[in-house]
């Protein structure tokens, strides 16, 4: 089922067109709402509907008449290389989100659920044993920011991202010493120290931890209303994109649920970015709400 949502190969060829445009001839094997991200990513383009690929093992196809003036090979073929692997779980108007990603699978299904290193690291970042081989596959954040850092440095519409928003932790129960910085907190403070953004913050008072909700309809509902932004965002941050980082993409409610608040204190754009992406991966944003 990853190939719904993972970018496995394309075919990318050019031409100009009779009025000097560059036109991109794309197949593609992978989500067919990557169509949909590319005309987010893009917007000066003019992008076709999504038509039968050519030949197989693409899974559909598009065409991209760049903007008057534009040359666009290069920053395709980076987005394009960038996301080889990567997950795309949701783009385009649907929700309060523009963009539904994941870098890694969390872990895998071998009879049992097997941590990713990827996803080992969260897990021990959260203070989770990890078995076997997993145990000593600890990532850096130097690690992490190179892969997200590069991730985004790529993606066109990052240019118009003005603030940064990590999905909280859960706080934890009295009696037990305040928890230091998570990963994700981290690599969002990375993320403003290097692109300039500016902090939001998200409040989130819950009273079940998702982890103890399994069915997706009830993570959606144990969510609901329960993020705030403290105030109203600045006019600069209206404007423009907002990014929202979490650590694991499951159902998506916890990004969505960030994206609604973010909305409801003025954001234009909400682009969720999660680290990994948990395993069942074909539960899908429609059919969970």
């Amino acid at each position: 089922m990853t190939g719904q949502e993972r970018l496995e190969q394309w075919e990318l060829r050019w031409e100009r067109g009779l009025s000097g445009r560059l036109i991109c001839d794309l197949q593609v094997q992978g989500p067919p709402a990557f169509a949909s991200y590319l005309a987010f990513s893009f917007p000066s383009w003019e992008w076709s509907p999504v038509m039968p690929p050519r030949q197989a093992p693409f899974h559909w196809a598009v065409y991209g008449f760049c903007g008057e003036g534009e040359d666009g090979e290069d920053t395709l073929a980076a987005l394009l290389n960038a996301f080889r692997g990567r997950y795309l779980v949701e783009a385009g108007s649907y929700g309060p989100l523009a963009a539904v990603m994941a870098l890694f699978p969390h872990g895998e299904y071998l009879g049992e659920f097997q941590p990713t290193r990827w996803g080992a690291s969260i897990m021990a970042s959260k203070g989770n044993q990890t078995r076997g081989a997993w145990q000593s596959a600890a990532v850096t954040d130097e690690e992490w920011w190179s892969e997200l850092g590069s991730f985004l440095s790529v993606q066109p519409w990052a240019a118009t991202v003005r603030g940064v928003a990590a999905i909280p932790p859960v706080e934890r129960p009295p009696g037990y010493p305040a928890s230091s910085p998570s990963l994700v907190q981290r690599m969002a403070e990375r993320a403003r120290t290097r692109y300039g953004l500016k902090e939001v913050t998200l409040v989130l008072d819950l009273d079940t931890p998702q982890k103890h909700v399994a069915e997706p309809r009830q993570r959606w509902l144990n969510l609901e209303q329960k993020f705030t932004v403290p105030e109203d965002l600045p006019e600069d941050l209206q404007s423009n994109t907002i990014l929202v980082l979490d650590d694991v993409l499951s159902t998506g409610a916890t990004l969505r649920q960030a994206g609604y608040a973010l909305k409801r204190a003025g954001a234009a754009c909400v682009v969720a970015l999660a680290l990994t992406r948990a395993y069942p991966h074909h539960i899908a944003l429609k059919e969970a709400f």
